[in-house]
Formats: structure tokens, sequence, C-alpha cells
């Protein structure tokens, strides 16, 4: 079923099942994400700082991969919402561009799971 929205967000651990049920699927490019995001201030990253870390053409390419990887993710977590990328991170728009900001639980999950 494509759309669920969650209660709540699944917990540290429940991701760490999550990411490591992918990590076999997961292209270096979308570990290479992870790590940016996760090592950025506040955990805080636009698509176009994001896109521009990993060397990716434009913004586009971050919203399109990050997506993919919040998909497979959040298929494990028995997650499918609308749009895969809040699996994820949550958003906010201070100004011209969206904040992509990493939940605390996949911070979490990314350090027991020695990918940081």
């Amino acid at each position: 079923m494509s759309g669920v929205e969650l209660e709540s967000i699944p917990s540290a651990q429940q991701y760490v099942v999550a990411f490591r049920a992918v990590a076999d699927d997961l292209a270096d490019s979308y570990l290479e994400m992870l790590r940016v995001h996760y090592h950025a201030p506040h955990r805080t990253v636009t698509a176009t700082q994001l896109s521009r870390a990993v060397r990716y053409q434009n913004y586009n390419s971050a919203n399109l991969h990050y997506g993919k990887l919040g998909g497979l993710v959040g298929r494990q977590l028995g997650w499918r919402p609308k749009m895969p990328l809040k699996v994820l991170v949550s958003f906010e728009k201070p100004g011209n561009e969206w904040h992509w900001i990493m939940r605390p639980q996949v911070f979490h999950a990314l350090e027991e799971l020695g990918w940081t």
C-alpha cells in the first residue's frame, strides 16, 4: 500500500534493523549522502548542498536518490509516505530552499551501525 503514514516515527533500533536489511543493496553514493548529512551542521542540508557534496550535477539528483534511499528504508519499516524523504528527514523552509533535517532516530542508527 502506498502513502502509509505512521502515527509515530520508528525507533533508532528499528532504523538499525531496516538499514541492515538494505545494506547489500545500497550504492556507495547512498552511504556517502548519509555520511555527508550526518556530519552537516545541526544535521541539516539542502538538496543543493547534498548534491554538491556527493558530486551530483544538480539538486534534482539528490532529491531522486535520497528519496530512493528513503523508500528502501521505509519499505523495511512498513512506512511508505507519499514523499519517501520523510523516512529520513523532517523539513523546514527558512528561506528559498527546503532544509532537510536528519531524524534523530536515523542519526542514532547510523552511529550504532558505525556508518558515520
